[in-house]
């Protein structure tokens, strides 16, 4: 059984993992741009993720195509990234070895869902998000067996938004990946509710064009208001309307592009998940060896142009092996 693909989605994911990596890559404090895009690029991926979300309960083949497409990627890309993370252990930090910090702490942290602690540590901090995922889809399952599911989902939405302002405002220190799960449920579930709604369903150059100028352009204005207010309030305020607005203002460009296709940008959005597991070791090799090469003690940054650029030139190293994994490997791709 075969799924007709939606293109503005294809679109959509291939932005947005492009999004990611470019936020990811290390760039001067204080440039706008990262601020604005890693504001929203991983919450924009949840919510692409909620929308596709199917509605059936699950079943023996559901929990089958659950394994296929979170549970065994999430493991194979901690063990692909281990020699990195290892490497990168005893070289930056002069960790000798020991069967504590080298076995024993990384695989408790693989089912510690990639929260570092005195027991555990994270090999591939990507690989959270896949984590979260699995616990985001399990709750809008739990939602759907309820006799009122939409207004489940709604309440659970405005649950971990709740936990996420306290958790900012008490300037609580949470893991990446408890942090990622408050801040990103509610796009999620609100990407579930959009296409439980219809609100995207619809394709109208005109309307994208307009939904897409309007959108980005309120999102850019909230997020000077969230970078530089003193007031907490106004913070979150601005916050959760950047995050909403750039989220349906990227969706509408998408959506502009969805006469277009693009056997790449299909192949792009097939393998976000490999882009997503990868991309790390990528940035991290790289910046290695400008580093030394041009004796940068302090690390290397780059201006936003060449972060763009850094982007797009992982995109395409990483892009014949997504070719080759779907030939001989799916279940890299999660399939």
């Amino acid at each position: 059984m075969t799924t007709e693909r939606i293109n503005w989605i294809d679109w959509a994911k291939c932005i947005a993992i492009t999004m990611v990596v470019f936020g990811h890559i290390p760039q001067a404090k204080g440039s706008f741009l990262p601020f604005y895009v890693c504001t929203f690029h991983i919450p924009l991926f949840f919510f692409i993720s909620g929308y596709l979300t199917k509605t059936r309960l699950y079943t023996k083949e559901e929990y089958k195509k659950c394994k296929h497409s979170l549970i065994i990627p999430y493991i194979l890309y901690n063990a692909i990234f281990y020699p990195y993370w290892a490497i990168r252990l005893y070289i930056d930090q002069s960790v000798g070895f020991s069967i504590s910090e080298y076995i024993i702490k990384p695989f408790i942290g693989l089912f510690f869902i990639q929260i570092d602690s005195p027991i555990s540590s994270s090999v591939n901090g990507a690989m959270w998000f896949i984590a979260v995922l699995l616990i985001m889809r399990l709750t809008i399952h739990l939602c759907i067996h309820t006799s009122k599911p939409l207004l489940y989902i709604k309440i659970v939405a405005l649950l971990f938004s709740g936990l996420f302002v306290v958790a900012m405002n008490q300037k609580i220190p949470l893991p990446m990946t408890i942090e990622g799960l408050f801040k990103c449920m509610p796009l999620y579930l609100l990407g579930y509710l959009t296409k439980q709604y219809h609100w995207l369903e619809r394709i109208s150059l005109k309307r994208d064009i307009v939904g897409a100028l309007t959108l980005i352009c309120i999102s850019v204005g909230a997020t000077f208001v969230y970078r530089d207010s003193d007031s907490f309030t106004y913070q979150m305020i601005a916050f959760y309307i950047v995050l909403i607005t750039a989220t349906y203002g990227t969706l509408y460009l998408c959506k502009i592009f969805n006469s277009i296709t693009s056997s790449i940008i299909i192949n792009i959005s097939t393998g976000t998940l490999m882009i997503m597991g990868l991309h790390w070791m990528f940035i991290g090799t790289t910046n290695f060896i400008l580093e030394h090469l041009f004796s940068m003690n302090n690390g290397i940054t780059y201006s936003w142009p060449l972060a763009i650029l850094f982007a797009i030139c992982i995109d395409i190293v990483i892009y014949p092996f997504i070719i080759l994994a779907k030939k001989y490997m799916p279940l890299l791709l999660g399939k």
